[in-house]
This record gives C-alpha cells, structure tokens and sequence, in this order.
C-alpha cells in the first residue's frame, strides 16, 4: 500500500466476530492482534472493529492513520501493553469495551486508548469484573449479575451481539461482545471466524 510522496486513501476496514487469542504476550516482544500500518502519506478511511475477543496479546489493536476509527462492543482480556493504538486518527469512537485483567508495562493499567493523545475514556466501557460464564473455557459471554448488563452506551451501528442477538435486550446496551439474552445465558458460540473487508 505504497503511495510514494501523496496522500491516498485505501477505503474501508471491517474487522468483526473474531476471536485473536494467544498472540505474543511478554514484555520484550511485540505482538499485534490487528495492525494496520502505513507510510506516512496512506490512509485508511474508516475502520471498524467490532463484536471480537481479544484475549492473552500483546498491544492488541494498531492503526497508523485513519480519518474515522470505531471500536466498539469487544473484549479485552489478559492482554499486555496498550489495548488500542492509533498514530493519527482524526475521529474516534470508543465505547462498550470490556477490559479485564490486562496489564500494562509499567504503570499496571488497563488501557482503553493509548497513542499520541494518550488515555481517553470513551463511553460505555468497564474495567469491572466482567462475570464471564467462563473465560478459562472460552465463553465471554456475561452472567445475570454483570456489572456490563445494561450499563452500556447507545451505538447506532451496533444493532446485535457476536451471536446475531439484536441489542438492546434489557433497558440498555451490554457491554462487551455479548448481549445477556432473555434472562439465560445462551450455549456456546458459533465458530469464531474472519470477517475482513475491503482495503
């Protein structure tokens, strides 16, 4: 993606239903889950990242330059270094991510934006127990109690969970990838796989 000397945009990054595990995560090596990265003068225009897993990595999410960038309604959990970054990205929206049990080298934050801007908070996003049904197994999904049932912020372009139920089902949004579905927690999801469209 070599543009020489002017700027030139690449369309769109979809990056959605995945599950990006066991990828690199120590202190001396880098490892990046979803890196999107450019010479100076190409640019995405808008990407999406949404309804994925990212669990045990290292600095999970990277983009270079984008001029919109949405990453909603994932889950990040036991991930090392920075959870999202992005060297030039003049719009962002960054709401309804879980974040559990991370680490950050060298300050012991989990954290939810880290480039040139440094920390924002987004909406919607929690660094609370989560109540996973079970995370060693693989399911992210959340139990009744969780403290991410309900308490998420409204994004129009996310209108179901990683298993196609519509959102919201409760008087909010869930946070994370998974909505809490009728009062039960539904069985195991469907085949994680790639969904990656258009450059």
């Amino acid at each position: 993606d070599y543009c020489g000397t002017s700027d030139c945009y690449r369309g769109d990054l979809i990056f959605k239903y995945n599950l990006v595990d066991d990828y690199g995560i120590n202190t001396d090596t880098e490892a990046y889950g979803l890196d999107v990265f450019m010479n100076a003068y190409t640019h995405y225009n808008n990407v999406d990242v949404q309804y994925n897993v990212f669990k045990s990595g290292s600095d999970v999410v990277k983009i270079k330059s984008a001029n919109s960038v949405r990453i909603t309604n994932n889950v990040f959990a036991g991930t090392q270094v920075g959870s999202f970054s992005c060297t030039t990205c003049s719009s962002k929206v960054i709401a309804n991510n879980i974040y559990y049990n991370n680490r950050w080298t060298p300050n012991g934050q989990n954290s939810i934006w880290f480039g040139t801007t440094g920390y924002v908070s987004g909406n919607g996003n929690s660094q609370s127990d989560p109540l996973f049904v079970n995370a060693a197994g693989g399911n992210f999904k959340i139990q009744a109690g969780s403290a991410a049932r309900d308490t998420g912020t409204t994004v129009a372009t996310v209108t179901a969970d990683f298993d196609d139920v519509p959102r919201p089902q409760g008087v909010a949004y869930d946070i994370g990838a998974y909505e809490f579905f009728g009062g039960v927690t539904p069985g195991p999801s469907r085949t994680f796989r790639v969904r990656t469209v258009s450059r």
